[in-house]
């Protein structure tokens, strides 16, 4: 875990010298979070890093393990403090959900990509929608995750989401590649 954090802070900032708010977020199970220890030695590398404040990001799965939510809050403040934005990922798929959104612990959500997968479905498309209103009215910023077609990312548009994640955009690739679509102004 260690070797990747380094690898994403180390890319990151060759990235930013072609996009300053270029962002990566890498995902990280809540466990190592909460390790006072851990976490500190992330907070450290985040902060020596000279990457650009709030440009790095851990996702945490809805569905991991929020069996006590309010001894979570230590863990998150002293990253947000650290400048380290927090992802909620695979929204709408755990138990805990709601439960966590009543506190201000994520900059983002990301609605599961199940949801946006079966879109055509009207149902999909209420409950992406309330999801969408929900983020916005306690201040988190919603991503659509497997936007794969253009109509996927017309009806999330009228729906109200503007972040959008998925191989409509582009496939994973070396960072050579990126590099040159960042040099390129892509």
């Amino acid at each position: 875990t260690k070797v990747i954090v380094k690898t994403a802070l180390r890319d990151l900032k060759t990235l930013q010298k072609e996009r300053p708010d270029f962002k990566i977020t890498i995902n990280l199970q809540l466990d190592l979070l909460t390790d006072k220890k851990f976490r500190t030695w992330l907070i450290k590398e985040v902060g020596n890093s000279g990457v650009t404040p709030d440009t790095f990001g851990v996702e945490i799965t809805e569905d991991s393990a929020f069996t006590d939510i309010e001894n979570f809050s230590e863990t998150f403040e002293e990253l947000k403090n650290a400048h380290i934005e927090i992802f909620m990922d695979d929204f709408s798929m755990g138990h805990t959900a709601i439960s966590l959104l009543r506190k201000n612990y994520f900059n983002y959500i990301k609605i599961d990509g199940h949801l946006i997968r079966d879109l055509e479905n009207e149902r999909s498309q209420r409950i992406v929608a309330s999801i969408i209103e929900l983020g916005k009215g306690l201040n988190f910023k919603v991503i659509a995750e497997y936007v794969e077609t253009e109509k996927q990312r017309n009806l999330l548009a009228e729906l109200g989401c503007k972040i959008y994640q998925g191989y409509l955009y582009y496939k994973d690739m070396p960072i050579e590649q990126l590099k040159g679509l960042l040099k390129d102004g892509k």
